[in-house]
């Protein structure tokens, strides 16, 4: 033991024997940065909050400038952020208390996947006299990353259940 100084225990010597000894015989290890990896679940989260709320532009700010979205249960192919903005100025007045709760995601270096509940409003277009209908339906949506935005979107619903819910006949 060095005069003047106290007497270390376990932990405490680990690390001064760390900055001592290991971080000047390792410089490059032990100043290299750690690159943060982008919240996925939050990011997913922030998005289905502006998509419930309809804030267009919001929405908008969480696709890269290449994004592209299609839903082949619905038979939705849009395939830029200018056709998204459009389909989402369309479905303003159909829609109402959107609200998108996750029951599962599954987060990977650049994808995921994350099962929810999609419930809400909805009022027909070609029949607006019907007024709003409840509906709540289970979906998936598959989501490629770029960085913290999304390049792509798939999503996959329970259309079956909608359609029954919200009051639209099945076609022959």
């Amino acid at each position: 033991m060095l005069i003047g100084m106290e007497p270390l225990n376990g932990n405490a010597f680990l690390s001064h024997a760390v900055e001592t000894i290991a971080a000047p015989a390792m410089p490059m290890i032990a100043r290299k940065p750690v690159s943060k990896v982008p919240d996925f679940k939050q990011i997913i989260q922030a998005h289905w909050e502006a998509l419930a709320a309809l804030e267009i532009e919001k929405v908008l700010t969480f696709y890269t400038e290449a994004f592209s979205f299609s839903d082949p249960t619905m038979h939705i192919n849009l395939p830029s952020k200018a056709a998204v903005r459009e389909a989402l100025k369309q479905l303003q007045s159909y829609y109402a208390n959107v609200k998108f709760t996750p029951t599962q995601i599954i987060t990977g270096t650049n994808w995921v996947v994350a099962q929810h509940i999609l419930a809400g409003s909805y009022k027909p277009p070609k029949r607006p006299e019907a007024g709003f209908k409840e509906f709540s339906i289970r979906g998936v949506s598959v989501f490629e990353f770029v960085g913290a935005k999304f390049k792509r979107q798939t999503d996959y619903y329970d259309v079956l259940t909608w359609r029954k819910q919200v009051g639209i006949e099945e076609r022959s």
